[in-house]
């Protein structure tokens, strides 16, 4: 799937929103197989809540961010 096939899908506003698939915790990057921080995938799953309520803000996002990046 290519990423214009997903942002088309998100901006269509399907019925059951869509979510393209997350790795669980590891992922082919540049043809490398690469470990994935299960705080990153949680992260994003908690962006994508139906609830946008249930949502991180973005000073939220930013201290988890920071917290997985070591302070980077």
């Amino acid at each position: 799937m290519f990423v214009s096939d997903l942002v088309g899908r998100v901006r269509n506003g399907e019925s059951t929103p869509f979510r393209p698939p997350l790795p669980e915790n590891e992922t082919v990057i540049g043809g490398k197989q690469e470990k994935i921080d299960s705080r990153l995938i949680d992260l994003m799953r908690e962006a994508w809540h139906e609830d946008p309520y249930q949502r991180p803000d973005i000073p939220g996002v930013k201290v988890k961010l920071t917290t997985i990046n070591k302070g980077k």
